[in-house]
Parts: structure tokens; sequence; C-alpha cells
């Protein structure tokens, strides 16, 4: 009863919220009940139906560690801090609030559906920054309606609020780059780190932004040396961003599951975590196995396609993996898109800056990762970048379904005109 009771009272404000966005945003009061009306009931039929296809693994023992922790007291659930970035801080978070109340996974599963729901907002508001109008309900629609979003925005898993985060995250990171706003850039560099936070590897986002701010502010330092005008900020962003990479280099900083630099660059680091993850029914096939670092950069092309698109039709082994084909489809569908149209995406620099920043972190992953289904987990942080990139090309959903209404309100016209 419990479970209910919160549960009920985290959807009630999910409700309000969407209303309250609904009402706010215009354009999206169709697309934003849509997108919380599916996650919402997912998240019920997860819960009192029968398990979506990834909620029996991780999301289970996400929200069982969550409550052992919780069991032993708010203060010994918060003695018991994970470190940051070791991919536990979600757990750990949602141990507070069971801590704090009571268990409940339900009501954890409504702030997925909240989160879920944001991150349609967000697509929409990058991809009009980016492109217009247009491609972003574009986006918004696709983003508010794909499958595996939709599920991991329906389990007490940690998908949803980096998704989020790192869509907050790009968004400020295109408002620096087009305004040169500092307070933009900062907040950027706060999504990574809360990204970063629920798993580690998303800080690589932070890293390719430093590495960008870098070589953008060093170009404008030079050509202010030539016109004798040196912008203090600017010249300040410079150093601070020299220190940083030093930092990165000196291996004084380093990024959880990479480490330093010097080992997250090493094709023997790479070795070691495509080995770890390579287990269980779903591993990569055996060909992918690299036996040394000469081999693995052979290899690094076919685990990158892995990694955006398998399972393949010949990696089938059981049929909850034809969901995973099905989904890998349809990233390399929006792959193809984003290849097509390269040359548009790299010439609008807003696009470019999210290109470049997600490449690195789908780079990244796709080096660490060694099974389908850890891959078709990971992916999904992805997807609704690259929607945003491929926004002017996707279908536009509300519009299909509009024509679809006004044929048959037509066809409906001319049958009362003819009677």
């Amino acid at each position: 009863m419990i479970d209910l009771i919160f549960g009920a009272v985290g959807l009630m404000f999910g409700v309000l919220l969407t209303t309250f966005l609904a009402l706010r945003v215009r354009a999206l009061r169709w697309v934003l009940g849509v997108a919380f009306s599916v996650r919402a009931g997912a998240a019920l039929f997860h819960r009192y139906v029968s398990p979506l296809p990834d909620g029996v693994a991780d999301a289970v023992s996400f929200e069982n560690y969550a409550w052992s922790l919780a069991q032993q007291g708010f203060v010994a659930a918060l003695a018991q801090f994970p470190g940051y970035g070791n991919g536990w801080g979600y757990p750990w978070l949602v141990s507070l609030a069971y801590a704090l109340a009571d268990r409940s996974p339900l009501f954890m599963q409504s702030l997925s559906v909240i989160a879920g729901t944001l991150c349609v907002l967000l697509a929409y508001r990058l991809a009009q920054r980016i492109w217009g109008q247009d491609a972003a309900l574009r986006a918004a629609w696709v983003t508010a309606v794909f499958p595996m979003l939709v599920m991991y925005s329906a389990l007490t898993m940690r998908e949803a609020f980096i998704i989020l985060a790192l869509l907050f995250a790009l968004y400020q990171a295109v408002i620096w780059q087009e305004s040169d706003r500092l307070g933009a850039l900062l907040l950027a560099f706060v999504g990574f780190l809360i990204a970063g936070f629920m798993h580690g590897a998303m800080l690589v986002g932070a890293v390719m932004l430093l590495l960008l701010l870098l070589l953008n502010e060093t170009k404008r330092l030079c050509a202010a040396l030539k016109r004798r005008n040196v912008s203090f900020i600017g010249l300040g962003l410079v150093m601070v961003g020299l220190v940083a990479v030093l930092m990165l280099a000196s291996g004084s900083l380093s990024i959880p599951y990479i480490g330093t630099l010097a080992k997250g660059l090493s094709v023997d680091t790479w070795i070691a975590l495509a080995q770890r993850q390579a287990h269980g029914g779903a591993s990569y096939p055996d060909w992918l196995s690299p036996e040394n670092a000469a081999h693995y950069l052979l290899l690094l092309p076919a685990r990158i396609a892995y990694f955006i698109g398998a399972p393949f039709p010949w990696d089938i082994r059981s049929f909850p993996q034809l969901l995973g084909l099905v989904d890998g489809l349809l990233y390399l569908a929006v792959s193809f898109l984003i290849l097509r149209n390269f040359h548009a995406i790299w010439h609008n620099p807003a696009a470019r800056l999210v290109l470049l920043i997600c490449a690195a972190l789908v780079f990244v992953y796709a080096i660490g990762v060694g099974n389908f289904g850890t891959g078709l987990r990971h992916r999904a942080k992805f997807i609704v970048p690259a929607l945003v990139m491929a926004a002017p090309w996707l279908p536009h959903l509300r519009w299909l379904v509009l024509r679809r209404v006004r044929y048959v309100e037509g066809n409906n016209a001319s049958g009362s005109a003819s009677a």
C-alpha cells in the first residue's frame, strides 16, 4: 500500500509538472502529454503486469541495494557514500529517499518518468537552438516515443537522469558557443559532473568540452593579441584550460572507469575493459576479442559498429535479443541520417559541437563494452543528441498523425454530402 500511495503521489506530481510545461510551451502541449503518458503507462505495466525487458537485472539490483542501505537508517546510509562516478551514486541517492520515507519502487519509477519527460523538453530546446522550430518538433516527437527511451524512463535505473544531465550540459554548451556567456559554460560543466556522478565515463564529455574551449579561446587570444585588445576573461579561460589539461596529462586527475589520461589512451587499458565486459550469453562474438594492441586497433571500427547497432541478425541467440535487433536497426537508421547529412551538420557550429562531444563519449563507451546487454543500455544515453543532430531529416510524427486525421475527416464529410 505504501508503494502505491507514494507512487501515486509521484505520478500526480508528474501530471501537474507536465501540464504546467505544456501550458508554458504551447508547441509541446501534445508531445509532452504523449511522452509522459507512454512512460507512466510503461512504469505501471512493469510494476503490476509484467517486467519490461531490461527491468529484471540492474533495475532490481539497484533497488535492492538502495533498500539494504536505507534499512540501516539515514545517517548510516549517508555515510555509505560510494565515491564519485563508480556507478553506485544513483542507488545511494535512492537509499537516502527510502531512509527518509519508506520503500516505494513505483515512486522511484515516477521520478524516472518525470526525468524522461523533461528529456523531451530539452531535446526540443536543443534542436530548436541548432536547427529551428520545425526540426525541434521532429526531434521532440521521436524522442517522446523512442522505444528504449520509454523503457529506461519507466525503470528504477539511472539512464533517464544521465540523459537529462547530458542534454542540459549540451544545451548550455551551445548557449556558451553562441553567446560567450560564462555562466552557461559553467552550467555545462555542472551538467557533465552530474552525469559523471552517476556514471564516471560521462566525464569524457567534460574533457572534450574543455579541449574545445581551450582551442576556441586560444584562437581568440591570438587574434586579440594581433589587435592589441586582449580580453581578461578570454586569457583567464585559456589559463584555466591549460592548467586542467596539464593536470590530466600529469595524472593528477583521473576519470572513473578509465583512470588517468595516459592510462585512458593506452590500448592495453582498452583491451582490459573489453575483456572484463565480455561475459554472459549476450557477449560479443569471439572474433571481436582482441589478442594484442595491433589486433584491437584493427577491430576498433567493428566494435564501434557493434556498440551502435548490435545485436545483428547473426548474433541472435534468444527471443529477448530480437528486441535488441530492432533497437539496433533504429540506431543504425539515425546514424545513417547523420552520416548522409554530415556536411550540413559539420558546417553548423552548434551541431558540430554536439557531434564532437558525443563522438568522444561514444568512442569511450564502444571500447569498453563487450556484450549486447550493456551496449543496449549505454548507447541509449546518446540517442537523444543523435536525434537532435539528425532532426531536420527525421519524420514529422505529429504531421503524419494529423494528416491521417484530416484524411478520415475529409472522407466522412464527403460521405455525409453524398448522403
